[in-house]
C-alpha cells in the first residue's frame, strides 16, 4: 500500500476552505487575547495636531511597556510582533516571557553594535535590525517635551506594520482602539 508508512491520503477539497478562528494564546488571559490588525501607514513629517487629536482621528489607543533594564522599546515591539497587549498590573506567564525575550533581544543588538549593554535603544539606529528580526515594518510617531508630533518613515521592508509611540524616555505600543 502506498500510505501505508504515513495513513490515509487527506480528502479532496471540493471547496475554498474558511480559515479557523485563531485561538487566544495558550494561557491567555481575557485582557490578553490577540487584538485586531494595525493602523494603517501615516505620512512622515511633523503633525500640526495634539497627542490625543491624533489617537482620536487615527482611532488608536496607547498601550503599556515595562521599562524594565531600559527594554522599552523591546518590551513594545515583542508586544506588537505578536498582537499580545500587555495590560496594566497584570504578571502573567505571557509578560515573564516577553521580558526574558526582551533581554535576549537586548543581548544580540549589543553583539550587533546597535545598543549599550544596559543603557537607551536608539529606535532609529537599532528599528532596522529590530523590525527584521521580528518579521514586523515599525513606523515610529514622536513626541517631544513641548507636544510636537512626528511621523517618522516605516522601517522594515516585510510584515505587519507596528506603530510605536516615541515619548521624551519611553517606548510604548499603539494599538488599534477596541
Amino acid at each position: 500500500m502506498l500510505f501505508a508508512a504515513t495513513g490515509p491520503p487527506p480528502p479532496a477539497r471540493t471547496g475554498r476552505a474558511e480559515r479557523p478562528a485563531r485561538p487566544p494564546l495558550a494561557g491567555a488571559s481575557p485582557a490578553q487575547v490577540p487584538v485586531p490588525p494595525s493602523l494603517g501607514e501615516f505620512n512622515s513629517g511633523p503633525l500640526l495636531i495634539s497627542l490625543e487629536q491624533f489617537l482620536a482621528q487615527s482611532n488608536a489607543e496607547m498601550g503599556m511597556a515595562s521599562g524594565l533594564q531600559n527594554n522599552c522599546l523591546l518590551d513594545t515591539a515583542l508586544q506588537l510582533s505578536r498582537n499580545l497587549r500587555r495590560e496594566p498590573a497584570m504578571a502573567t506567564e505571557q509578560t515573564s516571557e516577553l521580558q526574558a525575550q526582551a533581554q535576549w533581544l537586548r543581548g544580540e543588538l549589543f553583539r550587533g553594535g546597535l545598543a549599550d549593554r544596559d543603557g537607551d535603544i536608539d529606535m532609529y539606529e537599532a528599528g532596522w535590525g529590530l523590525a527584521r528580526s521580528l518579521g514586523i515594518r515599525i513606523q515610529a510617531i514622536a513626541v517631544n517635551a513641548s507636544g510636537q508630533l512626528t511621523v517618522h518613515p516605516v522601517v522594515g521592508q516585510q510584515g505587519r506594520l507596528v506603530h510605536i509611540l516615541h515619548t521624551p524616555g519611553h517606548f510604548q505600543p499603539l494599538w488599534p482602539r477596541r
